[in-house]
């Protein structure tokens, strides 16, 4: 756990907000969304909390480069799942009616990350893709607890008879220490609670080169 203090901008330039809505007693305080860009230059996030009734107003800074910015819930709380999952939005002035609504999951897929030792990798990022959908990317991603364990819930409508993959996204996760895990999960149905760890196994060599089109760096 670590303290620290939030602090409101003091003047924001743009601001994206929404609600939260979900079955009857879902608990809807509390629960972090976020605008993020994609690429690593100035700051690359903003997060707001949501109030009692679901409620959120992110507040942000005048640099929008990266449009369209990523608006999701990263952490759906259990046992619920998210829809949408990430939402893009061009932030050009204020945004408003970007709004998430928590399922109560159908199928569920639990395990730990662990590497070749059998130590678990925690806040390590795990995601869930159905095979059938390409880059349309039905998918859903949590990060491991303290100790390695994940949980992951699937809402029934996208449950139609076709099997999913299981990875560690390669665009988070650092690779000079451990291999991204990756595996394949059976079919997924109303009802199903799959176990299933990940394995990152540890590297002890390393492959390095460069990128260039037309003698150019790509710049990603």
């Amino acid at each position: 756990t670590v303290w620290g203090i939030m602090q409101p901008l003091a003047a924001p330039a743009f601001s994206v907000s929404g609600t939260v809505s979900g079955p009857p007693g879902a608990d809807l305080a509390y629960i972090a969304i976020e605008a993020r860009r994609d690429g690593n230059a100035g700051v690359s996030f903003w997060d707001a909390l949501t109030d009692s009734l679901g409620s959120y107003t992110i507040e942000m800074g005048p640099d929008t480069a990266g449009n369209p910015w990523h608006v999701g819930m990263n952490e759906p709380p259990h046992p619920y799942t998210v829809v949408p999952r990430d939402t893009q939005v061009t932030i050009d002035g204020d945004i408003t009616g970007i709004d998430f609504i928590l399922w109560e999951a159908a199928a569920q897929v639990v395990g730990h990350v662990i590497d070749d030792a059998g130590d678990t990798l925690e806040f390590s990022s795990v995601y869930i893709s159905r095979i059938d959908t390409g880059s349309s990317n039905v998918a859903h991603y949590t990060q491991t607890d303290a100790s390695g364990h994940f949980w992951i819930g699937v809402p029934l409508d996208e449950l139609n008879g076709m099997s999913w993959r299981i990875a560690q996204p390669y665009m988070n996760e650092p690779i000079t220490t451990h291999m991204l895990g990756s595996g394949l999960l059976p079919v997924l149905t109303d009802g199903d609670s799959v176990v299933h760890d990940l394995v990152a196994y540890t590297v002890n060599s390393s492959i390095q080169g460069f990128v260039q089109i037309d003698g150019v760096s790509p710049n990603f």
